[in-house]
């Protein structure tokens, strides 16, 4: 396994898969569809990413601090993916709280304004 300033091949190839995430929603923000194009590679990235932390290792053999290790899980990396999109889901799910029924809304009239406005006119 190759390591770049201590890391492997697959976290370098997160971080340029994120670079390249970033790049295409920047390209992207000032066209007619940018909302879509955002979505879009947002979950393309995601995907991408779920696949690659999922994925068994090539290498499996323990170095010789995992062996001094009593008790070396080699299921850490899947426990925080799931802790991670656990927390992602509860602050998206308390976001739209917040948005939908704990804020007032914005441009809400009562039905007798509008009645008013359209007696105005007529």
């Amino acid at each position: 396994m190759s390591l770049i300033m201590g890391v492997g091949s697959g976290v370098l190839a997160l971080a340029l898969l994120l670079i390249g995430a970033f790049a295409l929603c920047y390209l992207g923000q000032g066209g007619r569809h940018s909302s879509r194009v955002t979505a879009i590679v947002s979950i393309i990235f995601v995907m991408i990413a779920i696949l690659l932390l999922s994925s068994p290792r090539g290498d499996t053999r323990r170095t010789d601090i995992e062996a001094e290790i009593e008790g070396y899980d080699n299921r850490v990396t899947q426990r925080a993916l799931m802790m991670s999109s656990m927390t992602l889901a509860i602050v998206s799910a308390i976001s739209a709280l917040g948005a939908f029924h704990i804020l007032p809304p914005a441009y809400a009239k009562t039905i007798d304004e509008h009645s008013g406005i359209v007696k105005i006119k007529s």
